[in-house]
């Protein structure tokens, strides 16, 4: 903000030679009107955080509150002059004082903050310009800051809207197929939080279905256990037949565990996923977990029986694929 006294600047000398040029400010204070001027004194109490100090602008840290003297100074209501009296508590007012021979003027120190250089100012700080912002320049900016800031909405290009669509789509596309991992997630979630046996035995159970159809094993017309002991214990060297026994038996012969069930169980869940990445390695298990169509087959697969002497089930769709729970 440039500060000027236009009177002095348009003063003619009496000698006839040119005027003086105005005066430099050495304090502009951007403030509030603590309170009005005192009809005495004359002074008033300003509060601010934003000064410009021999013309270097500065936004203070914190807000300082000080006395300025404004018995000889000049005040503006926007660029009409008025009278002090017309200042009141809460305005928005430009404090100027000019630098001249009068006034006991700080100068500006190198290495120390403007926060401390400002606790030294003089008390009083003597005015010789008070501007009034008129309260209608703030509204006036509202719809400028609107109308700018629609302007920019509309600058939009259509290649900026393929962009975003383009990008919300592929974060579509990411999520969709991180779907079958995230099944996988949410299935050793369940099988890590399950406490009674049986239910771990439920739980695991899906889990080795999944993850081993996942890794390539899909099991084709044979029963569970068949599918155990014949495709996936061969190649992977699990103990999946054994688990089968005792789920079967837990299945099918009113569910009581017998010693060693449990550890059976667990020994077994805690094989399912380690087994399967020291056959296949992690990248490759990766790469299958976003095929897509491979996990589709899973979950359209219809349910078959896994009990080890019932045939009649062989090809009838069920509930889907062994969802449902055997233990209630």
């Amino acid at each position: 903000m440039t500060i000027g006294n236009d009177d002095q600047k348009e003063a003619p000398r009496p000698d006839g030679t040119p005027p003086l040029p105005p005066p430099e400010p050495w304090l502009v204070i951007m403030g509030k009107a603590e309170t009005a001027p005192d009809p005495k004194s004359k002074h008033l109490t300003v509060s601010f955080n934003h000064i410009i100090f021999f013309n270097d602008d500065y936004n203070l840290n914190k807000s300082f509150t000080r006395e300025v003297d404004a018995s000889v100074c000049r005040v503006l209501y926007g660029k009409q002059d008025t009278t002090l009296s017309c200042i009141k508590a809460g305005d928005s007012i430009i404090v100027v004082s000019y630098d001249d021979a009068a006034k006991k003027i700080p100068q500006p120190r190198q290495g120390v903050s403007i926060e401390d250089q400002v606790e030294a100012f003089p008390v009083p700080i003597i005015a010789d310009e008070i501007h009034i912002k008129a309260p209608d320049e703030e509204k006036k900016k509202e719809p400028e800051k609107k109308k700018n800031q629609n302007a920019g909405e509309k600058e939009m290009t259509w290649m900026q809207i393929l962009i975003r669509v383009g990008i919300i789509a592929g974060g579509i596309l990411v999520l969709l197929f991180l779907v079958p991992m995230f099944w996988l997630l949410w299935l050793v979630m369940r099988k890590n939080g399950a406490k009674d046996p049986k239910t771990k035995a439920d739980r695991v159970y899906r889990l080795a279905l999944y993850h081993f159809h996942m890794a390539g094993l899909e099991r084709g017309f044979e029963t569970p256990l068949q599918y155990a002991s014949q495709t996936v214990d061969p190649v992977f060297g699990t103990s999946f037949e054994k688990f089968m026994l005792v789920y079967l038996r837990l299945k099918y012969s009113g569910g009581t565990i017998m010693e060693g069930d449990n550890e059976i169980i667990t020994e077994f869940g805690n094989s399912i996923r380690s087994s399967v990445r020291r056959k296949k390695g992690i990248g490759a298990i990766f790469w299958r977990y976003l095929n897509l169509r491979v996990a589709d087959r899973y979950f359209r697969r219809p349910e078959e029986s896994d009990a080890p002497n019932d045939t009649t089930n062989f090809g009838k769709e069920e509930n889907n694929n062994d969802q449902q729970p055997f233990f209630k």
